[in-house]
């Protein structure tokens, strides 16, 4: 009987141990996954503002530098197209859509359900007294930088690329969204036809975004 109550006791030990270093491995793994833990696992950074060669006739030679950076350790691949000559050492045009931005209803800025704005709605923060910066004379939204042949580059976990973004792609009515995808094992065999979707993601920047120093040398554009 004694027997019995210690293999039993020690069943149960080795179980709770188990579960403990199972919970511990999990929370370690969700940690992990972002490099620095006080940034999304991927985001922009303003690198500089400066004069740049226009890409069509309705940009300005005022751009906007940035860096896409990788802050997770799983590679990302980020669709990528050829720069005009004298363009910055190591910039690269990453393509983006420009979006309007969803009407403000109550104070709410309302995000309807749809692959290219995956949001929740949330309060809008600006002061409805400030003065919305960067307006461009034209209502009608950008293009953008999205192409049928381009290439893609993977950016390793920490990597970024630096890429421009005309003025006039800032403005209080619109943002810039960049698709991006995990880069990860391609698999073998058939395609199993029971299994379907394709997760999108984006990384969503808009004029808010910028410093208000930057917003302030927009507004001159």
């Amino acid at each position: 009987m004694r027997k019995t109550y210690s293999r039993l006791m020690y069943l149960l030990s080795l179980s709770c141990v188990a579960a403990v270093c199972a919970q511990t491995q999990e929370t370690h793994t969700a940690i992990d996954f972002v490099i620095n833990r006080n940034r999304p696992f991927v985001y922009l950074k303003i690198d500089h503002v400066g004069q740049g060669e226009p890409r069509s006739e309705d940009e300005p030679a005022l751009r906007v530098w940035l860096r896409l950076v990788n802050n997770c350790r799983v590679p990302i691949i980020v669709h990528t197209f050829g720069v005009p000559e004298g363009s910055p050492r190591y910039e690269q045009g990453v393509m983006y859509k420009v979006v309007d931005n969803p009407p403000v209803v109550g104070g709410m800025q309302m995000y309807m359900p749809g692959p290219s704005t995956p949001h929740q709605p949330h309060r809008v923060t600006e002061p409805k007294e400030q003065s919305a910066p960067a307006q461009t004379e034209s209502d009608e939204t950008p293009r953008g930088y999205m192409f049928h042949v381009g290439s893609f580059q993977s950016l390793a976990p920490g990597e970024q690329v630096l890429f421009s973004v005309p003025a006039n792609h800032f403005d209080s009515r619109w943002h810039i969204e960049i698709p991006i995808e995990f880069d990860l094992p391609k698999g073998k065999g058939s395609r199993d036809v029971s299994i379907g979707g394709l997760p999108k993601m984006i990384v969503d920047y808009s004029l808010w975004d910028l410093s208000p120093q930057i917003r302030k040398e927009l507004e001159n554009k």
